[in-house]
């Protein structure tokens, strides 16, 4: 038996040794999934409580990330190693004043809310690229393993009624939701065209997608509290819970583009 493995390993260090090798480093967004639901959360975040239609003033939305890669070809085919990090971060407003001139009543509503999340994700893939000139073309497929990372949601809500010209009352909830993350398996396929622009140097771009099995067994955690003005019916309150999840999903991501550069080492 330790000959063997012994043999195995002189075989790949021979092989690797008369690869050619190279490395990528890329900007690109993480693989978002549909199915995912509050586990990554792409809806809009303050919506109208009867009609569930978005009702913000103002929406941003980012999903940005980084790729590197470590490859190395032999022959026709092959074999790379790539690491994705990925950061979404939305962000909402929502802002409602009425004044009645007529009687000096009316309210002031106002809500936003932060999200952030941090997505990371392995890939071990095998292809072939077919030469063009300085122009390549080529693909691989193979698997993929991704964590999930928690979501965090902050929330501020205030609510002003105003009569008479006079100050009635104010309501003020401060929440921050921590949705649970998880970690998932499933296969890879890329599509690639790149372009040589020197002996060492080469500019490219891909579009990946994926199919993967994804387990969620972490806990939400919600932690907040309401304030009301000192004198008026209802208390102040607190509240910090976990709710736990036992939740798996299979999806297909949408199509996603990176766009790199290649140094040959």
């Amino acid at each position: 038996m330790p000959k063997t493995i012994f043999l195995c390993a002189l075989i790949s260090c021979s092989l690797i040794s008369r690869a050619q090798h190279s490395v990528t480093a890329g900007i690109t967004m993480f693989p978002y999934y549909n199915s995912l639901g509050k586990f990554m959360n792409d809806d809009h975040l303050i919506i109208e409580e009867n009609t569930f239609q978005p009702l913000h003033d103002s929406r941003t939305y980012y999903n940005y990330g980084l790729n590197l890669s470590y490859q190395f070809d032999k022959e026709d085919y092959f074999h790379q190693v790539q690491f994705i990090g990925g950061h979404r971060y939305i962000q909402e407003y929502y802002g409602d004043l009425v004044i009645d001139d007529g009687y000096g009543g009316g309210y002031n509503d106002t809500s936003w809310t932060r999200y952030n999340q941090f997505n990371y994700g392995l890939n071990y893939m095998i292809g072939s690229n077919y030469q063009l000139g300085n122009l390549s073309l080529g693909g691989g497929v193979g698997m993929s393993v991704q964590r999930i990372g928690k979501g965090y949601q902050d929330w501020y809500i205030h609510f002003e009624y105003l009569y008479d010209g006079q100050l009635q009352y104010e309501r003020t909830i401060t929440e921050r939701v921590t949705s649970a993350g998880g970690f998932g398996y499933g296969l890879v396929a890329e599509l690639n065209l790149e372009y040589q622009l020197g002996d060492n140097f080469s500019l490219g771009f891909s579009l990946q997608n994926y199919l993967m099995h994804f387990i969620f067994i972490e806990k939400d955690h919600r932690v907040g509290k309401e304030d009301w003005t000192d004198g008026w019916m209802f208390p102040d309150s607190e509240w910090d819970f976990k709710v736990n999840n036992k939740d798996q999903k299979i999806g297909f991501s949408r199509i996603t583009p990176v766009f790199y550069c290649r140094f040959a080492l």
